[in-house]
């Protein structure tokens, strides 16, 4: 890309890791942003021998504990609410997790900071205070603010941040050579030989990077050409939106077990240590379904309407820790209840369907 004129097309995580690489090399960068994101320093930096020997270590303990937070990462909601916390104490506490390394500013928080409106607009204000201060332009930091809650979408995160190799995601619009234009009130129409038209200009450019993003959770299943009970496509059988029991299985789709689907580890978890529940899950249930003899396991159509609806309601409240989501060894404790005697439907007779 040296000497090129690029354009970044999205500020979504893959376009908030690309623009600082793009804008060491590029003649020139424009990014076309629809909707900013929040973004916040990993604070990243490099593990020597000792580091890591020193986790090592600690593997078996660290195991243990990652079993009891949300989502199973290192960071747990603390259980304190904002409003307990003195005005300099919550200053104090917002700046030491904004300083500090991986997700401490998202899940390391107080739990109404993800659960409370006004805990959470006192928070995003705080990290808005932090792009304000590190964009030179006050227009163009205007621009970068998010309109939405911290945390309502994922939250992006720049691997150098700030205290980086000088290219934080923030710094690149105070170069001379980048261009942020707003693409949510002049959309794109076409993309031309010269570069992207947008609906008021021409954007030049001799590279364009798509940073459109993917489609999650359903996309790489339904590229696959799944086809259950009387020849129905996956795809087609989620036309108007997913539908599973526990996130594993779905009804009319015998034998089918899914990890990293839609209902259920979702996005907002350790995807490895979040898999071994319904990976042990389903070990339990081939275990029984070969010591019986069963040809064939499927979800109850209620069950897995009941498990759908309850997805789509769960919610975070502000009623107070308790509330909170689940640790993975309750949810381990969850998924046992529900395993191989719950509402899954097994048939040694291959043909004929569960009820």
């Amino acid at each position: 890309m040296a000497g090129k004129r690029v354009i970044v097309i999205g500020t979504g995580s893959t376009g908030v890791q690309i623009i600082p690489q793009v804008a060491k090399e590029a003649a020139h960068l424009t990014v076309l942003m629809r909707t900013p994101n929040w973004v916040v320093p990993l604070n990243n930096r490099v593990l020597d021998v000792h580091d890591m020997a020193s986790i090592r270590a600690g593997y078996p303990d660290l195991r243990k504990y990652l079993a009891t937070t949300f989502g199973g990462f290192l960071h747990n909601p603390g259980s304190r609410p904002t409003t307990t916390y003195a005005p300099g104490e919550l200053k104090e506490l917002y700046e030491t997790a904004w300083q500090g390394a991986g997700f401490t500013k998202y899940f390391g928080m107080p739990y109404d900071v993800l659960a409370d409106e006004t805990a959470n607009r006192h928070f995003a204000d705080s990290v808005a205070g932090k792009i304000r201060a590190r964009v030179n332009d006050p227009q163009v930091a205007e621009l970068l603010i998010p309109d939405h809650p911290f945390g309502a979408k994922p939250v992006d995160c720049e691997s150098a941040g700030y205290q980086g190799d000088g290219f934080g995601y923030y710094e690149v619009f105070n170069q001379d050579n980048v261009d942020l234009v707003r693409i949510s009130d002049n959309p794109i129409l076409e993309i031309v030989a010269e570069g992207v038209r947008p609906a008021d200009r021409v954007v030049e450019a001799d590279l364009i990077v798509y940073a459109t993003g993917f489609e999650a959770f359903v996309g790489s299943l339904n590229r696959i050409d799944i086809r259950g009970v009387g020849g129905m496509a996956l795809r087609d059988r989620w036309a108007d939106g997913p539908e599973t029991y526990l996130g594993i299985a779905v009804s009319g789709f015998p034998n089918l077990f899914m990890i990293g689907g839609p209902h259920g580890k979702g996005g907002h978890g350790n995807s490895t240590r979040c898999a071994e529940v319904p990976l042990q899950w389903i070990a339990d249930l081939a275990k029984k379904v070969a010591r019986q003899e069963y040809r064939r396991v499927e979800p109850d159509p209620a069950a897995e309407r009941d498990w759908t609806d309850n997805y789509a309601g769960f919610v975070l409240t502000e009623s107070g820790p308790e509330s909170r989501p689940k640790s993975l060894s309750e949810c381990s404790h969850l998924s046992e209840k529900r395993g191989p005697d719950g509402p899954i439907d097994v048939d040694s007779d291959a043909g004929h369907p569960s009820p």
